[in-house]
C-alpha cells in the first residue's frame, strides 16, 4: 500500500513551470522567472530565461503572456528576434494593464545601431510588437529632435501610455533648457498629445505666460482615465526663482494646478508650506495624491513630511491611535497607494513607547470620507493559525488601483520555522459597521502541502509578489500590477516548492 496526505484542490492556478517547455520557442524550457504581472482581464505576462537547443544564438530570454484569443500562454518577444534588419538584444519586465497589450523596454543590436539609438519602448501584442518610441531621431515633435531615454512610462487599462522623456541636447535645436517633458502615446505608436515640454509656455490663460522648466522625470496615469500627473519647475513669466509645480493634464484640456512649492499645506497650521514633492499618483476619478516635505514655523525633522489626497492623509510625527497607543507616531513613509478614488493605503515606520524593530512597521488605510485611520496589519501582531506565529517583516504590499483589493507578503516569526512566510489578501470596500473586514486574511502560507502532479506531494517554500512602486514609493500609478480586482482580488506570484519546482501561478483571495 502507498499512503499519502489527503489534499484538497489547490488554490493556485499554474501558468508556467520551471523545466516545462516554453511555448513558441522550439526546443527550449523555462529556467527562471522574473516577477509576473496581471491585468483586470486576468491576463498574465512575465519575463523569463530559457535554455535548450532552441536558446542558442542569444535567444535565451523573452516575454510570455496569456493575452491571446484562447488564453493560452504564448511568446510575445525573445532576444534574438529580428526587427527591420536588427535583432533584439535585451528585454525587460513588462507592464500589462491594458486588456491584451504588454508594454516593455528593451535594446536592439545590428547594423547602424549604437548606444544613442538602441533602446526601444514597444507594445507587445499577439499579432507582433509595435514600436511606441525609440531612442535616437524622432518625428514626434517635427523638428529633428532625438530621444536620449525614457525615465518612466505608465499604462492605463485602456489605450493610453504616459511617457516622461529625455531629449539629446544639440539635436533639432534642443538645449539643456528644453530637453525634458511628458508625452501621451497610443498602443498603435501614434501620438495622442505632446502634453508638455521644457522651455515652452504652459497652455491656458490661468498660467499667465509661465513656462515649463525642468521636469521631475516621473509620470502617473489613472487606471481608466487618460489624465496624467507630473511635476516640473515652473518658470514665472515675471522672472524670479523657479517654482516646483504639480499638475494634472490630458488630451482634452490644459494643465490643471495641483500644488506648488510655497503653497499653504492643507489642514496644517498657518505658515507651514510645501517645500518639495517626493512622489505622486492619480486615481480613477482624477483625484491626486502626493507626498511632500514642509518648511515653516513649527516644522522640524520629526514632522517635516506628509501625504495629501483631498486634504491631509497622514503627517510624519502624527499619532495614528492616540487613545490606545499614546505616543506612538509615524516616523517615515515607505509606500503610498490609491484605490477606488476614496481610499489611500500607506506603509509607515513607527516610533515611540513600546516600538521595537519587531513591530515598527504597519500598513494603514485612510478612507477620505472617514475620520482617522484604520490599521490593516502591523509587524509583531498575531497571525492566523494555531502555532503562535506573528507577523515578522512586511516584505511586499500591492494594491489594485481601481477596486479596493490589496495583497501583503510577510514573514512570520515565533511559529513553525517551516511555515514562516504568508500571502495575505484584503479588500477595503467593507463599510461600517463591518469595517473590521477590511483587514487582510491569510490566503497562502509557506509549508502548505499541495500536489504538483500525481503522485507527487510537496509544500510551498517561498512566495514572491512583484512590485508596482517606483523609486519614490508610490504604486497604483500605471506601473506593473501583480494584483487585480477579480472577485475580492487575484494575485500572480512566483512560487517555489520544497521539491525545487518553481512556477508562476495565480491565486484568488
Amino acid at each position: 500500500y502507498s499512503l499519502r496526505d489527503i489534499l484538497g484542490p489547490s488554490t493556485l492556478v499554474t501558468k508556467a513551470q520551471r523545466g516545462s517547455f516554453a511555448p513558441d520557442a522550439i526546443d527550449t524550457d523555462f529556467v527562471a522567472f522574473q516577477p509576473a504581472v496581471i491585468n483586470y482581464n486576468q491576463r498574465v505576462a512575465f519575463c523569463a530565461r530559457v535554455s535548450g537547443p532552441g536558446a542558442s544564438g542569444g535567444r535565451q530570454k523573452g516575454v510570455w503572456s496569456t493575452a491571446t484569443s484562447d488564453g493560452n500562454l504564448a511568446a510575445l518577444i525573445r532576444t534574438g528576434d529580428e526587427s527591420g534588419g536588427t535583432r533584439v538584444s535585451s528585454v525587460g519586465s513588462p507592464i500589462m494593464n491594458y486588456s491584451d497589450s504588454a508594454l516593455m523596454e528593451g535594446t536592439l543590436r545590428g547594423p547602424g545601431i549604437n548606444a544613442s539609438n538602441n533602446r526601444f519602448l514597444w507594445a507587445l501584442e499577439p499579432g507582433g510588437p509595435v514600436e511606441i518610441l525609440r531612442t535616437g531621431p524622432t518625428a514626434v515633435f517635427g523638428g529633428g529632435e532625438s530621444f536620449a531615454g525614457f525615465p518612466q512610462f505608465v499604462q492605463k487599462q485602456g489605450d493610453a501610455i504616459g511617457v516622461a522623456y529625455q531629449l539629446r541636447p544639440g539635436a533639432g535645436g534642443t538645449t539643456r533648457a528644453s530637453d525634458t517633458g511628458v508625452v501621451l502615446m497610443s498602443h498603435s505608436g501614434g501620438t495622442l498629445e505632446n502634453l508638455a515640454r521644457e522651455g515652452s509656455a504652459i497652455p491656458g490663460g490661468s498660467w499667465g505666460g509661465d513656462q515649463f522648466g525642468q521636469f521631475m522625470r516621473r509620470v502617473g496615469i489613472g487606471p481608466i482615465s487618460s489624465t496624467v500627473i507630473y511635476g516640473f519647475s515652473r518658470l514665472p513669466a515675471a522672472g524670479g526663482s523657479p517654482v516646483l509645480q504639480l499638475v494634472t493634464d490630458s488630451v482634452a484640456g490644459d494643465p490643471l494646478y495641483v500644488a506648488a512649492r510655497g503653497d499653504a499645506a492643507p489642514d496644517l497650521a498657518s505658515g507651514e508650506v510645501f517645500q518639495s514633492f517626493l512622489g505622486e499618483s492619480i486615481d480613477a476619478g482624477g483625484g491626486t495624491a502626493f507626498r511632500a516635505t514642509l518648511r515653516g514655523a513649527g516644522v522640524n525633522a520629526g514632522n517635516n513630511e506628509g501625504i495629501w489626497r483631498s486634504g491631509l492623509v497622514a503627517r510624519k510625527g502624527d499619532e495614528p491611535d492616540s487613545t490606545n497607543e499614546p505616543g506612538v507616531r509615524f516616523a517615515r513613509f515607505l509606500g503610498v497607494w490609491q484605490t477606488d478614488g476614496q481610499r489611500v493605503l500607506f506603509l509607515a515606520k513607527l516610533r515611540g513607547p513600546g516600538v521595537t524593530p519587531a513591530n515598527d512597521c504597519a500598513l494603514y488605510l485612510k478612507v477620505i470620507s472617514e475620520a482617522g485611520y484604520q490599521r490593516l496589519v502591523r509587524e509583531g501582531e498575531a497571525a492566523c493559525g494555531c502555532d503562535g506565529a506573528r507577523v515578522g517583516v512586511i516584505q511586499r504590499v500591492e494594491v489594485e488601483p481601481y477596486d479596493k483589493s490589496y495583497a501583503v507578503v510577510c514573514s512570520l516569526a515565533g511559529g513553525d520555522r517551516r511555515a514562516n512566510q504568508a500571502l495575505l489578501g484584503g479588500y477595503t470596500g467593507a463599510t461600517a459597521p463591518n469595517a473590521a473586514f477590511r483587514a487582510p486574511w491569510m490566503r497562502l502560507r509557506k509549508g502548505l502541502l499541495t500536489q504538483s502532479g500525481v503522485p507527487h506531494t510537496t509544500a510551498i517554500r517561498s512566495l514572491t509578489l512583484g512590485s508596482s512602486q517606483d523609486r519614490t514609493g508610490f504604486g497604483a500609478k500605471g506601473l506593473a500590477q501583480s494584483v487585480n480586482d477579480v472577485a475580492l482580488g487575484q494575485a500572480v506570484l512566483t512560487v517555489i516548492y520544497d521539491n525545487r519546482a518553481v512556477e508562476v501561478a495565480t491565486c484568488i483571495f
